[in-house]
């Protein structure tokens, strides 16, 4: 709701309206973008069993309260993202019109990036992991071979930032990967 009032009172500030997620926002952006008459846009996050489409699928069976409302909102969003060719046969498979799904891959620009030629052994190298911390995130994976890296060739620092949200999957906490590592 705090959403939704938001948008409402500042409808002359922005002419789209984008949810990160297609599940819990995109039905609310998509009210108020009819309502307010502004386009919308809603990425679809992953694909597979942490997908957005797998999410409402298994919602519609009674798991996730709405989810039928949040499919047929889904469908009525000007643009859904899709990451990969998964994702858009997984909107494709709930009734999302193929016109209105746009691919735009995840990616990073490689050509600006410079990287070191050289690191050599037994200088430190500091690895920064930002994302959420969710078990299709693997951080368990990155954690150990952080550990196996360091225990054979470098000195390296690990950080993660404090600031990570948790999603609904609770019950995975860093203090867990850490201990089934030890």
């Amino acid at each position: 709701m705090t959403l939704f009032l938001y948008l409402v009172w500042h409808r002359k500030e922005y002419d789209v309206i984008h949810s990160h997620s297609a599940m819990f926002e995109a039905p609310i952006v998509v009210s108020a973008g009819r309502l307010l008459h502004k386009k919308t846009l809603a990425r679809a996050m992953a694909s597979g069993v942490w997908g957005d489409v797998k999410r409402l699928r298994e919602g519609e069976g009674g798991t996730i309260s709405g989810t039928v409302w949040m499919v047929r909102r889904l469908k009525e969003t000007d643009r859904v993202v899709a990451l990969n060719r998964q994702v858009a046969g997984e909107l494709l498979e709930i009734g999302v019109r193929p016109d209105r799904i746009v691919h735009i891959p995840n990616g990073v620009e490689i050509e600006r990036i410079q990287p070191k030629a050289e690191y050599g052994l037994g200088s430190e190298v500091t690895v920064i992991f930002l994302g959420r911390l969710h078990p299709q995130k693997g951080v368990d994976v990155l954690l150990s071979a952080f550990k196996q890296v360091q225990e054979k060739l470098i000195k390296f620092a690990t950080r993660i930032p404090a600031f990570m949200y948790l999603t609904d999957y609770r019950e995975y906490t860093l203090q867990d990967v850490i201990t089934k590592l030890e």
